[in-house]
């Protein structure tokens, strides 16, 4: 492949990778809720089980600062509580309120469902194909930032 052939399919990967991230900003916007507040609670409701704000980071790809003042505002709207497991007094789990799941019903369950409408015009062999190309993309990505960097 030849340098020209790369540049434009690098070009063709990171537009389509930034209208991907658009559409979820827009997403966010057109239901009343941040970024942050929407991949909060999208990871609540899809998981379905509490997470500790650190676990929130990583899953989420976000900074700590940013998780930390979306918590903040959906706490003070009382969507979350934050309270110690049983099993670990050093980190407090985020649960859904009552009020947080119906949010979350109104919300993010739609972009969920949006995005298992689109898994239904492929077959599964063709999005397991899909995903297994992009980690395997991230994870060769990852290795040549490491070393050029």
């Amino acid at each position: 492949m030849t340098a020209t052939e790369q540049d434009k399919l690098l070009q063709e990967y990171n537009r389509l990778y930034k209208e991907n991230c658009e559409l979820y900003a827009e997403a966010a916007k057109s239901l009343g809720i941040s970024e942050g507040a929407m991949w909060i609670l999208y990871t609540l409701h899809l998981y379905n089980r509490p997470f500790t704000q650190s676990e929130l980071c990583e899953e989420v790809f976000m900074p700590k600062q940013t998780v930390n003042s979306a918590l903040k505002k959906l706490q003070q709207e009382g969507y979350i509580l934050l309270q110690f497991s049983e099993n670990n007094k050093k980190s407090k789990q985020i649960i859904l309120t009552v009020a947080g799941k119906a949010l979350a019903d109104n919300t993010v369950a739609k972009i969920i469902a949006a995005e298992k409408n689109v898994f239904g015009h492929f077959s599964a062999d063709k999005i397991r194909e899909l995903l297994d190309c992009y980690d395997r993309y991230i994870d060769c990505l990852r290795l040549e930032m490491k070393n050029q960097l």
